[in-house]
Order: C-alpha cells, then structure tokens, then sequence
C-alpha cells in the first residue's frame, strides 16, 4: 500500500518573480505586461519598496500579445 501512495504523489514547485524580473522573462515572447494587480487594485508605475506588491503574497499580471 505504502508504493501505491507514493506512486500518487504530485510535486509541483513553484517560483516568485518581481514584476521587473518577470519583464524580463517575456523579452523576446512577444508578449508584453498590460498591467498588475494586487488585491484587485492595479498597481501602477515600477514597484517601489512602498508599493503593496511587496507586501502581497501573490500578484495578477495580464498579459497582452
């Protein structure tokens, strides 16, 4: 029993970006950052230290080709 268990287990990892970082990932994509949100709000401008990004556990960012 104890094989059949681990033999369902699912891994799954995954990795923060700061919204710059993030920019970056998409040069040569085509794609581009329409805008982020945190909490629903649009954070607008680069994110400064003060910025609720920096604060939130998670961000949308919508992107547009």
């Amino acid at each position: 029993r104890g094989d059949a268990i681990e033999s369902m287990a699912i891994t799954q990892k995954i990795r923060c970006y700061n919204p710059a970082d993030f920019r970056l990932l998409l040069e040569g994509t085509g794609l581009r950052v329409e805008r982020i949100e945190v909490g629903g709000e649009e954070v607008s401008g680069e994110a400064t230290s003060g910025s609720p990004i920096w604060k939130a556990w998670s961000y949308l960012a919508v992107l547009k080709l």
